[in-house]
């Protein structure tokens, strides 16, 4: 079961790293045309730094870019949507992954703008085995790079439109995104809280947990909500 999983979830991580540089590539072709373009740009190779694609000097390199657990999940539930209404000799490779593909771009990219901006509450100087962006860059930079991070996730998400999505779907998806964002602040909120105090209750320590890492991955359930559309 394991080993299946593992091929599925292979399968899907190249398709979301390209989906994931397509959004890169989207905005850098907008800039061509600025007069500050090498300026702006820099600001998006701090971003691909922070994703593990680039070095500090913002050249290429072989970064590890992360689990990409939460996207995988989302076309994970995409195509078990799909599936429940297929006969069991339909061909799985028949579906395409394109439909669910912005929404698992902006969920990976809302997640690594939650860990660069951790990492300036908790002074972490350390992320995959690289320096921190805070820590190399500064604090003021980091916290503009993790704000272009969640505008581009929330700003990719839309492309759903361009694959076939119907609208009103693309618009509970973005109040889903943008719900599950607000509730992850809030649960920062409660946890920088509690670091302070001497004593937390379960059930505080509980809404804390669920406002944090699990409220993303219930994004993952999108997925299912876009595969009901095709």
């Amino acid at each position: 079961m394991t080993d299946t999983i593992n091929t599925v979830f292979q399968r899907y991580q190249q398709e979301i790293l390209q989906e994931l540089h397509q959004a890169f590539l989207t905005q850098n072709t907008s800039l061509a045309e600025r007069v500050n373009h090498d300026t702006l740009l820099k600001i998006y190779g701090q971003m691909q730094y922070h994703l593990g694609w680039v070095d500090q000097q913002l050249r290429p390199t072989d970064g590890h870019p992360g689990k990409l657990l939460r996207p995988k999940l989302l076309l994970l539930s995409y195509e078990l949507a799909w599936a429940q209404g297929q006969t069991p000799s339909t061909n799985p490779l028949a579906l395409s992954l394109r439909p669910a593909l912005p929404a698992a771009a902006a969920v990976e990219l809302a997640h690594n703008f939650t860990l660069l901006h951790d990492d300036i509450q908790d002074g972490d100087v350390e992320r995959r085995h690289r320096p921190t962006v805070w820590s190399v860059w500064g604090i003021p930079q980091a916290i503009l790079v993790g704000d272009a991070l969640f505008a581009l996730a929330r700003l990719h998400l839309w492309k759903v439109l361009d694959e076939g999505v119907e609208p009103a779907t693309a618009l509970n998806l973005a109040k889903l995104f943008d719900t599950a964002l607000l509730k992850l602040t809030e649960g920062q909120h409660l946890d920088m809280f509690f670091e302070k105090q001497q004593q937390v209750s379960l059930s505080s320590y509980e809404e804390m947990i669920s406002r944090k890492t699990a409220i993303l991955m219930r994004c993952a359930t999108v997925g299912a909500r876009i595969s009901g559309t095709r």
